[in-house]
């Protein structure tokens, strides 16, 4: 869900190991990844394959970001 994306981002862009800059960047993918996943949750995209991906692709990247903060 969009709320629990959201969440995973504000524990990164919280993190104090992070660097203003690396905080920076979180906020811009949090912004840019809610807006895709709301579309892929209208179904605005092409086709479920590749909402799936895309999907995947965000769990994959948010789980890097909190790995990298820990």
């Amino acid at each position: 869900s969009v709320d629990k994306i959201t969440k995973m981002f504000d524990v990164c862009i919280n993190n104090s190991k992070f660097s203003k800059e690396e905080k920076d960047h979180c906020t811009m993918i949090k912004e840019r990844i809610t807006n895709k996943v709301g579309e892929v949750i209208a179904n605005k995209l092409e086709s479920n394959e590749n909402a799936t991906e895309f999907l995947l692709g965000v769990r994959e990247g948010i789980a890097s970001m909190v790995a990298l903060g820990q």
